[in-house]
């Protein structure tokens, strides 16, 4: 797991569930909605504020990846998507 993409994950659902960062931690593999860490209304922001941070574009098959729906699983996607378009 890339520790730079985890790590500006976790502070992006800590700045917006006003969680601590260790319960957002110990939620890595959990679904971050029903976790309750965002609504649905965030999840537009989230894919916006990831894209423009790490310079890509998610594709629809990649919001179908069930692990989209974690932060460990949404860290894979995004370096991934890195390795495979720099």
């Amino acid at each position: 797991m890339n520790d730079a993409i985890l790590s500006w994950l976790q502070d992006w659902f800590v700045k917006k569930s006003g969680r601590r960062a260790t319960d957002i931690a110990a939620l890595l593999d959990a679904d971050y909605i029903q976790a309750g860490l965002i609504d649905s209304f965030n999840i537009i922001e989230l894919i916006a504020d990831t894209e423009a941070r790490f310079g890509i574009r998610f594709t629809a098959e990649q919001f179908q990846d069930r692990r989209f729906t974690t932060l460990s699983g949404l860290c894979q996607i995004i370096a991934e998507t890195r390795a495979t378009h720099p």
